[in-house]
């Protein structure tokens, strides 16, 4: 979550105020950044966590996208950092065109992939019936299992 400190609040409001990044860290919210926005009288604070509910007046959710804000006090590496914050990279290499093209296959079989440390396997059944598994890394599992759906279902590789 993104928040907007509006520091004008304050004054209208004839509350004394700290630092924005001080009273943030007062409530207990924790960042990954903060971007101070001279123009428009605020504060950003980018991928907050421990978010109090609910926010106080002069806080607000935005909804930004780091990218488009490079120039506007992000530069291209805070911005990419802030954009993959939350981003897992996937076990095993997964290749997500080859995993698409197994799952198109979901509405005629049931397909279960399990993700190990080292290693995954793709259970094949259809209607409870088990047909085939295949274990190892992502590419044998996955070819294995898509050579074998096109083998039963006669189409071509």
């Amino acid at each position: 979550m993104h928040l907007k400190f509006d520091i004008l609040w304050f004054p209208y409001n004839e509350v004394a105020m700290s630092h924005p990044q001080k009273v943030v860290k007062e409530l207990g919210i924790t960042y990954q950044h903060s971007t101070p926005q001279s123009m428009g009288d605020c504060w950003w604070f980018w991928n907050c966590e421990v978010t109090p509910e609910p926010l106080p007046p002069y806080l607000s959710e935005i909804k930004l996208d780091p990218m488009e804000c490079i120039g506007y006090g992000l530069s291209q590496e805070d911005a990419e950092k802030i954009r993959d914050f939350y981003k897992k990279p996937l076990p095993n290499e997964i290749d997500l065109t080859l995993l698409s093209e197994l799952l198109m296959y979901s509405d005629r079989y049931e397909i279960n992939i399990q993700f190990w440390p080292n290693m995954i396997t793709v259970y094949i059944a259809k209607d409870g019936i088990d047909l085939c598994d295949y274990g190892g890394d992502f590419f044998f599992a996955v070819v294995k299992s898509l050579q074998y759906l096109k083998r039963v279902n006669n189409e071509e590789e």
